[in-house]
């Protein structure tokens, strides 16, 4: 090989070692920086791709990104490159510095990315590649990037993405470079959405699968102890993963892709394997009780490949102590140890005289501090000092009472020789093992003391030696008898002489020292910043209360002790009825246990969900129950012009949760059938709360099938008495008639016995008793409880009818549509034609309008408009969400004339997603 393809790694000197490369280092900061760097994610489509050897956590270069889904924004799909290939494995991801998956590169379950805030869903979807040069990024897994691609954009006034040919689907490979793809969700509710923008993805990697020639049975290097034969050079697959710098130092210089590209006769294997058994041999027992195995020098790189293949090599020589020699045509690799004499200098063998040159001081320091990246602490950057001056940990170094400096008297001393503080600071970027880089700062600081040189020409007998070899030095004009040195360069001269440079040569800093153990610190922050604490202990009840206006509602209490957590903002309380779009509510932070009503709930199932939020907008996880609501039927128990229902129950099929005790129950479209088993029947309502003085009628619609015993009489039940049929009972005379349906009203005003109790009291629940005995059975159409009072104009779709009995309208009609599925467009959801008299004053129309929601998929988009003979009257054109907005409506049309006038309801979804029935209500009104 020519040499001028030598001078290329090493220079215009036959070798480089560590200790060059230390001075040609960049400056400790900007080094320091570089190393935190490879924690980032970056975006880019043209950035150097690094190569990892050994293990270590990265972040990688975004190189596609994109947002689809079935919905706007709904999924956001990248792909993060994060080394050259092939690598062993890449696992343990983390998303913004929360785990998401294990060592084995499993989902971690449970965990903010997973069961997010307990919707059982995954949030995130990933897939790893480790840089096959055959890979198809496109054909495996759940083809994540195949996916966002070929998702086709809705039919809408914007667009998610343009869909890709099959063409580029095919070529996006990411061949030969390890990378993740993830397919990110955010949800809609942000209760359930566990991100805040663009979250910063890192991996472990276990770097590159290098060659070993000692595992090559074709080898002059193949070591046969090492149980593996199978390595070969031209063989990627055969390879295995290691984190010995001198295997990765060689993969280094020999790959074409990244490295220098080294023909493989060029390297010395047999050198290079003889160093990779040395540094696997370095096993230490790194501090007073540790382990005796600890593997002192691991190569765990990030290696920059826009940096010059010269300054990596020498980040490689600076982390392992090496030499690379370029000998006899090929390249070596030596790692400075403890050494045996390869040679005796004396004045026999000096060509001239011999030049000697003492320490520098800008060579001279009392102190090294390495700056590294520390696994411990998952690579983040970490520092180890030598001698540490707050340490009394002993060292090798002896003092004058005959013991061993510590430390901090170490350092003491020498700062009184040099008379200052003298710091070198050392960036090892590949080293992540806090006892190597405290031994390396031990060894920087020990070499630069004893750092005499030595110039000198010596005859041909010393051709054989070698940069890093061992030799003493005898010359009586410094007075050395057989002093050591090393070699730390070599030339070869045209007259076959040899020019050497020695340097001063202690073997006994090589001893590894024990150093203190490693105490690894608390992080500040010990639990996921985002990951809110829970309320617990949720309990619900349900009742009816009157309000202020005297109308009558449900209501559900919700009761919870407070999250133990400081910052909580609020609660959200959200009351889903069973088919119902949810109701999301706020309640204020409190200690201790929290109450909350809810009121004016429908009838049903609902299920109660709690959650803490905090100042930042985060979610804690849920907790939930259920509760049946019984609400009373007022609409549906309108009982002549002048009656009005405070609260009723009409008994279609439901008992509305009445209980019964000498009775049974037989459930019937339109009444409940009740039949006696023993003496004095009752039937009990559920609770509620009512004001007696607003209510003191109850009616009730009955039919007698069988007896002729009676009672007929209500008690009730308030927070001062319970059911008392003695002391407070309402008693009236039978006026039933078999098999004939009768209307019976009992006055709570006054009372048989108890007097104005009712009237002064808030009304709990009540108790009938209609028969006797056995044998006295009865029909219950309804029963409602309310007052005497004037009519109600209220136009509700419950009491239409009733309106129109009484006069208050002189017609109504209504009309169920179709269930619709949305399309985009307009469509006609229920149609009403009517005939509007002609009166002296006009009329007007009220149109009420009702939509049942049906929707999948999450929220569903939608608008209106109501016409009148084509023309629209009323119009919602900008699109509302389906769960929450104006699910019911009405519009007064005073505009009509007289004659047949038809109305229509139209209504426009977004997609075939959601569907709903229109209900629609036209009333006449005189003006």
């Amino acid at each position: 090989m020519a040499w001028w393809v030598a001078a290329l790694i090493v220079g215009a000197t036959a070798y480089y070692s560590y200790t060059e490369a230390k001075k040609a280092q960049k400056k400790a900061k900007e080094a320091s920086e570089a190393a935190a760097g490879v924690l980032i994610t970056d975006e880019s489509t043209n950035a150097a791709i690094p190569v990892i050897y050994g293990k270590r956590r990265v972040g990688g270069t975004r190189v596609y990104m994109t947002t689809s889904g079935d919905k706007r924004h709904k999924y956001l799909y990248m792909a993060i490159v994060l080394a050259e290939g092939m690598v062993e494995k890449i696992s343990n991801i983390e998303i913004d510095n929360i785990p998401y998956t294990d060592d084995d590169n499993n989902v971690i379950q449970n965990n903010r990315w997973t069961n997010y805030y307990g919707e059982g869903d995954r949030h995130v979807y990933h897939e790893t590649f480790v840089g096959n040069d055959s890979q198809a990024i496109t054909s495996n897994g759940i083809n994540i990037i195949k996916e966002s691609m070929r998702t086709e954009a809705p039919e809408k006034d914007w667009a998610w993405i343009e869909v890709a040919t099959q063409e580029q689907i095919d070529n996006f490979t990411l061949s030969g470079l390890a990378a993740i793809c993830l397919r990110l969700e955010w949800h809609y509710d942000p209760a359930k959405n566990p991100f805040q923008g663009v979250p910063n993805i890192t991996a472990l990697v276990h770097g590159k699968r290098v060659y070993d020639p000692r595992k090559d049975s074709t080898n002059a290097a193949y070591d046969a102890s090492l149980g593996v034969s199978n390595h070969r050079q031209t063989n990627v697959h055969s390879w295995e993963w290691s984190d010995n710098y001198a295997l990765c130092l060689r993969d280094y210089m020999t790959a074409e892709r990244y490295g220098k590209g080294l023909a493989g006769d060029v390297v010395d294997d047999v050198a290079i394997a003889q160093t990779a058994t040395d540094l696997d041999s370095f096993k230490v027992t790194p501090y007073s009780g540790g382990p005796s195995n600890h593997q002192l020098f691991k190569c765990n790189a990030v290696v920059d490949t826009n940096e010059k293949i010269f300054d990596n090599i020498g980040e490689f020589l600076l982390n392992c102590r090496g030499y690379i020699p370029y000998i006899n045509g090929s390249y070596s690799l030596f790692v400075d140890q403890a050494s045996a004499n390869q040679f005796d200098i004396t004045p026999d063998h000096i060509v001239g005289g011999i030049r000697i040159v003492g320490p520098k001081k800008e060579d001279k320091f009392n102190q090294i501090s390495v700056t590294f990246p520390d696994e411990a602490t998952d690579y983040q950057t970490n520092s180890a000092v030598w001698p540490d001056p707050a340490s009394d940990n002993p060292t090798s170094i002896a003092n004058p009472a005959g013991g061993l400096y510590t430390e901090a008297e170490l350092s003491q001393v020498w700062q009184d020789a040099d008379g200052e503080l003298l710091v070198d600071e050392v960036d090892l970027n590949m080293t992540t093992d806090i006892y190597q880089a405290k031994d390396m700062a031990r060894i920087f600081a020990l070499r630069s003391r004893d750092a005499v040189k030595v110039s000198l020409t010596c005859t041909a007998e010393l051709m054989d030696v070698a940069p890093a070899d061992v030799v003493t030095l005898t010359h009586p004009t410094p007075g050395w008898s057989a002093k050591p040195f090393q070699v730390e360069n070599y030339t070869l001269n045209d007259e076959g002489t040899v020019a050497l440079q020695l340097i001063e040569y202690n073997e006994s800093i090589y001893t590894y020292d024990p150093a203190p153990e490693q105490i690894i610190p608390n992080p500040v922050i010990t639990a996921d910043p985002v990951e809110i604490e829970s309320p617990s202990g949720l309990t619900l009840s349900t009742g009816i209360t009157t309000l202020d206006d005297g109308t009558t509602v449900a209501y559900i209490d919700a009761s919870f002790t407070a999250a133990d957590d400081n910052s909580v903002s609020n609660y959200v309380i959200i009351d889903t009825p069973n088919g119902v779009p949810p109701a999301i509510h706020t309640v204020e932070p409190d200690t201790g246990v929290i109450n909350a009503r809810i009121t004016g709930v429908i009838s049903g199932e609902h299920t109660i969900t709690v959650q803490a939020v905090s100042y930042s907008g985060f979610y804690s996880r849920a907790i939930s129950d259920t509760i049946t609501v019984q609400t009373a039927q007022v609409s549906q128990v309108v009982i002549q012009g002048q009656f009005q229902s405070m609260i009723g129950w009409t008994f279609d099929n439901a008992d509305h949760g009445f209980t019964e005790t000498n009775l049974t129950e037989a459930l019937n479209p339109n009444f409940i059938a009740l039949t006696a088993t023993g003496l004095t029947p009752y039937w009990q309502s559920h609770n509620f709360n009512l004001s007696g003085a607003s209510a003191p009628l109850i009616r009730a619609k009955v039919r007698r099938t069988a007896g002729a015993g009676w009672v007929g009489s209500i008690t009730y039940k308030t927070s001062g008495h319970s059911f008392d049929p003695v002391n407070y009972v309402e008693t009236i005379p039978d006026t039933t008639i078999v098999d004939q349906w009768v209307i019976l009203e009992w006055d709570m005003s006054s009372l048989t016995e108890g007097g104005t109790d009712w009237a002064d009291s808030t009304i709990e629940a009540i108790e009938l008793r209609l028969g006797a005995d056995v044998g006295d059975d009865f029909d219950i159409e309804w029963i409602s409880i309310g007052r005497l009072g004037a009519a109600t104009t209220q136009l509700t779709p419950g009491n239409l009818d009733a309106l129109i009995a009484d006069g208050t309208l002189s017609a109504a009609e209504y009309n169920v549509g179709a269930k619709l599925t949305g399309n985009g467009t307009f469509e006609v959801g229920a149609s009403v034609t009517i005939n509007v008299p002609d009166l002296a004053n006009g009329c007007a129309v009220a149109v009420w309008w009702e939509i049942e929601q049906g929707y999948q998929g999450g929220t569903g988009w939608w608008s209106y408009q109501l016409k009148r003979d084509g023309n629209a009257i009323d119009s919602r054109p900008d699109y509302m969400v389906l769960e929450t907005d104006q699910a019911t409506g009405i519009h007064l049309d005073e505009e009509v004339t007289a004659g047949l006038k038809n109305y229509t309801f139209e209504w426009r979804g977004d997609s075939a997603n959601i569907s709903a029935t229109c209900t629609l209500f036209i009333s006449i009104l005189p003006k």
